[in-house]
């Protein structure tokens, strides 16, 4: 059964492979959209977005080897997320690892090739040189690399944390209690 995304029935997030909790995925093929659901004939299906190509989560390891090749064609979309594993404090306990030897290429609005967090410098670097030899391109260009931000904010002093689902607020560094953070 062949699914195509139309104007009634639209495609708003697809993971092709999830890697998770320090598990190694080694990519010797071909992920793609390209000219598949996604796009046909160098067009971008304008029903399709959110799409990401490899998904390492929780301290796992992507391994894309010379003949890998992860190719996205859609809006908003991202070729690899990319995280480490961390405890229920938020410390990291394990780092992510990217090993790319092929090519991550993103083609849309919105999209990165690959989206970031706990990586030693030394891998970003890596990644860095890598964009400047072709392997990792987004067009439109400059989005690239994409550092995942977290939950927390802060704004004058007050401070919201966001833990296990839960919202916790403090005010220069002193607790708010959930009564106080209601009032109108």
């Amino acid at each position: 059964m062949e699914v195509k995304a139309t104007a009634t029935n639209k495609i708003g997030s697809l993971t092709g492979v999830y890697v998770d909790e320090g598990a190694t995925f080694v990519n010797s093929g071909i992920i793609k959209t390209t000219d598949s659901y996604a796009g046909r004939n160098g067009k971008i299906n304008d029903n399709v977005t959110g799409l990401v190509g490899v998904a390492v989560m929780n301290g796992s390891t992507l391994i894309n080897e010379a003949t890998g090749k992860i190719y996205i064609d859609a809006d908003n979309s991202t070729g690899v997320i990319i995280r480490g594993k961390t405890d229920a404090n938020g410390n990291l306990i394990r780092r992510a690892v990217i090993k790319n030897y092929g090519e991550i290429r993103v083609r849309g609005t919105g999209g990165t090739a690959i989206s970031w967090k706990d990586l030693t410098p030394a891998d970003i670097a890596e990644l860095e040189r890598q964009i400047n030899a072709n392997l990792i391109s987004t067009d439109p260009k400059g989005h690239e690399l994409g550092q995942a931000s977290g939950t927390d904010k802060d704004y004058q002093g007050v401070k919201i944390t966001v833990k296990n689902g839960k919202a916790t607020f403090t005010r220069n560094g002193v607790p708010v209690s959930d009564s106080e953070v209601e009032k109108d």
